[in-house]
């Protein structure tokens, strides 16, 4: 249900769909998804 809402959300909106976990969102039409790469920090 979350992906669900948030999935709505965003075009209603006119927004993408920022997420770490693409493929939670790729079943819906329409919406513009940018899946993020975590990143790693070094520390000294």
């Amino acid at each position: 249900m979350p992906d669900t809402l948030i999935a709505g959300i965003c075009p209603a909106r006119n927004l993408p769909l920022y997420t770490l976990n693409g493929e939670h969102f790729r079943r819906f039409a329409g919406l513009e998804v940018h899946e993020l790469r975590p990143t790693t920090v070094e520390q000294p």
